[in-house]
């Protein structure tokens, strides 16, 4: 365990921090097929994802990546509906949202591959007016929603939103890492509380072995993301991640259904 799930954040992180995804759904099922309880193991994909994303934050922000204005809108709204989602999870059937959830994935993933924006890149001038960033503040609220649900980052869904808004691959993937920077260190405070409360151990060791990690793996990314691939190379590393997160929860649902069917 020492070895492979340092390994495995190392080589994830940095694929997937290119396109500013922080790379948890893809490496809790890891740390849990290692022998990690599964709440241990979303507590450490939380903690990863936020040094991660924050490590590639400092990449995008010299290469000017990062949309502040934007970000900043997106951020306070989940700040808002992510903790609200919280509290309603235990009385909405996720199956429901994880449905919803897979559907947007599909459509963004499309949206990365085929979707042509009108405009090439948008710039934070001055002339820029504060209601382009009421869409900020209603997708915020949005992702930060289901991201409560479903005890998920949402960085994945930032992306189709900043390319409909007519951002650049780059500026998505710099953006989008802000965002996700934020929204894992609300789920990890929350993680962090209950953990305390339930007196779960937590292994140090490990949690530091896979920080410093993927704090490696978010500095590789987000470098090989300004210098070394193109906008429409990183628009497809998400859209593929997309993809293969949508094919996963249906996998998961369809599993759920054959399972109860053969109960009854």
């Amino acid at each position: 365990m020492y070895i492979v799930a340092p390994l495995a954040t190392l080589i994830f992180t940095s694929i997937t921090s290119m396109g500013g995804i922080g790379g948890a759904f893809i490496l809790v099922p890891i740390f849990y097929w290692l022998g990690l309880p599964m709440y241990e193991a979303a507590t450490l994909g939380l903690t990863m994802a936020f040094f991660t994303m924050g490590s590639a934050c400092v990449q995008y922000h010299f290469g000017r990546h990062i949309k502040y204005k934007m970000a900043g809108a997106m951020i306070i709204s989940m700040l808002i509906f992510s903790p609200l989602a919280s509290y309603l999870s235990a009385v909405v059937n996720k199956n429901i949202v994880l449905l919803v959830f897979s559907l947007f994935l599909v459509a963004g993933g499309s949206m990365m591959f085929f979707y042509r924006p009108g405009i090439a890149t948008r710039g934070e001038d001055v002339n820029t007016p504060k209601s382009d960033y009421i869409p900020g503040l209603l997708a915020g609220a949005l992702i930060g929603f289901l991201s409560g649900l479903l005890g998920v980052g949402g960085g994945i869904l930032v992306g189709p939103f900043l390319l409909w808004r007519g951002f650049a691959g780059k500026d998505v993937a710099g953006t989008s890492s802000l965002f996700v920077v934020f929204s894992a260190l609300v789920g990890f405070i929350s993680h962090l509380h209950f953990a305390s409360y339930a007196h779960i151990n937590v292994d140090y060791l490990l949690f530091g072995l896979v920080v410093a990690a993927g704090t490696a793996g978010g500095l590789i990314g987000a470098r090989l993301a300004r210098f070394k691939l193109s906008p429409m190379q990183i628009r497809r590393i998400i859209g593929i991640f997309e993809y293969v997160m949508a094919a996963r929860i249906m996998s998961g649902l369809v599993g759920t259904v054959l399972r109860a069917t053969r109960i009854y």
